[in-house]
């Protein structure tokens, strides 16, 4: 359930950026927390906006490290 509601995720990314701009865990882990596929698509272009106060949390650079 967790892995398709990622992988729609993703597409989305990939169908309007052609990138994903935030590392699979990191949206692994917030969809795993409850938030909704539309607030992370919203991090997600702020990453790419510079805006990066929305993903400047410790969950964040907990994932993306590893990436």
């Amino acid at each position: 359930m967790i892995l398709n509601r990622c992988n729609d995720v993703l597409n989305e990314f990939y169908s309007i950026f052609g990138y994903n701009p935030l590392p699979k865990r990191y949206i692994i882990s917030l969809l795993n927390r409850g938030i909704s596929q539309d607030s992370i698509f919203t991090i997600g272009t702020d990453a790419i906006s510079r805006n990066n106060i929305a993903v400047k949390n410790k969950h964040y650079y907990e994932n993306f490290k590893g990436e």
